[in-house]
């Protein structure tokens, strides 16, 4: 059955649910719900068109489509099944076209995925909230293709799976951008937040999985990923972009590297700041890695150079076709450090393999590869206009002490 409700004015609810299995809701001139009194429903499809706000919680699944056309914003969530972007009649994908308005996305699922985005997410002038949990299944999924568009706003997007399975078809995780076909997908907006983590205890769920999609802030990019059981960020090709400045933070628990980078992917800071990457690794495996087919490139122009920093595991660039090029006037600092396992007491030793990467250094601040316990470096090709090139392997390790990192160098 189906439910239309169509008003010049406003829509509200004093109580109860509707039910049907398509909700169509307009309000020509007004709003749906209220941020204190939100309209309740129980469907399958939900429409919703408006000038004002809407504000609509759903029980269970529901597939989506909401427009706003003055300056209202859009606000749904669900208590228990996946939210589902996709369309709904004449509505395709949610977009807010006045001259403000938001659009929080909540989808909550113990059944199935938390968030599917399959049809375009559009602010013209407001900020993008979207968020997917679920305990058995994707957090959040961007399918192939979709674009999330914040014209003059900020994107902020939070996946979260606990899910332990490990027969689910594809890669598992908290967030997953699949671009499988072209033309390939874009997040944009001014500033660019993405949480993603996998917190099963068991399972191979990865924090942030993405093939070949865009993400590109205009201004600030911070992506922070984690998972238990396998990579926390892995991306297979793909652009990450910022105008002024870019942070990737993963972390693993795993036999897997905490952030990995492979098959073409680029990142890319504009005029001010830099592009800072932190790994955290379980034992010895690589805290950071670069490589596979295609070739995967770092530039800078910003002034605050390009850090790669190991905090637990190794920085390993040592297949594929690698590149750092810093244009502007800060230094390059490839760090690694050791780590002491507090459960079984051993001595994780960080290095740096370079042997396939060319750094590039236009500007004034030179080049560092560090390690400051047992960690080797195997410098890779640097090519230098200024600054000076430090290479220093065990800086912690006592002179004489003997048990410090060598520096190789490339046959």
């Amino acid at each position: 059955n189906n439910a239309t409700l169509s008003t010049a004015g406003s829509i509200s609810q004093s109580a109860g649910s509707v039910t049907a299995a398509y909700l169509f809701m307009t309000a020509t001139s007004g709003s749906i719900g209220t941020s204190v009194n939100r309209i309740n429903s129980n469907v399958s499809n939900l429409a919703l068109t408006s000038a004002g706000n809407q504000f609509v919680t759903e029980t269970d699944a529901v597939t989506l489509a909401a427009r706003t056309t003055g300056t209202g914003s859009v606000n749904v969530e669900t208590t228990n099944g996946t939210l589902t972007v996709s369309t709904v009649s004449s509505i395709s994908g949610v977009q807010t076209t006045g001259t403000a308005g938001d659009i929080t996305l909540t989808g909550t699922s113990t059944t199935a995925g938390g968030l599917v985005v399959n049809q375009a997410v559009t602010a013209n002038a407001g900020n993008i909230t979207l968020s997917g949990t679920s305990s058995v299944n994707n957090g959040m999924v961007i399918e192939s293709g979709i674009n999330i568009t914040s014209t003059t706003g900020d994107v902020s997007l939070t996946g979260t799976t606990s899910a332990t399975s490990t027969s689910l078809i594809g890669p598992l995780a908290g967030i997953s951008f699949r671009n499988l076909s072209n033309p390939v997908g874009t997040v944009s907006g001014r500033n660019i937040t993405m949480n993603a983590s996998a917190t099963g205890t068991t399972g191979n769920a990865l924090g942030y999985w993405g093939r070949d999609g865009e993400i590109v802030a205009s201004e600030q990019l911070n992506l922070t990923s984690s998972s238990i059981g396998n990579n926390a960020l892995y991306s297979v090709g793909g652009v990450f972009s910022s105008g002024t400045g870019m942070t990737i933070n993963g972390t693993s628990q795993a036999a897997n590297s905490a952030i990995a980078l492979v098959n073409g992917v680029t990142l890319n800071n504009g005029i001010s700041g830099g592009i800072s990457i932190t790994g955290t690794a379980s034992s010895d495996q690589a805290a950071i890695l670069f490589g596979n087919a295609g070739t995967n490139t770092i530039t800078n122009s910003g002034s605050d150079g390009v850090k790669l920093t190991a905090l637990k595991g190794s920085i390993v660039l040592n297949s594929g076709t690698n590149t750092i090029t810093n244009n502007g006037s800060g230094e390059v600092v490839l760090r690694a450090m050791p780590s002491l396992d507090t459960t079984t007491g051993a001595d994780h030793e960080g290095a740096i393999d370079g042997t396939r990467l060319t750094i590039t250094q236009t500007g004034s601040g030179g080049v560092q590869l560090l390690t400051s316990g047992k960690g080797d470096i195997s410098a890779p090709k640097m090519v230098l206009n200024g600054g000076n090139v430090v290479i220093a392997a065990g800086t912690a390790v006592a002179q004489g002490d003997g048990s410090g990192g060598q520096v190789k160098t490339v046959a």
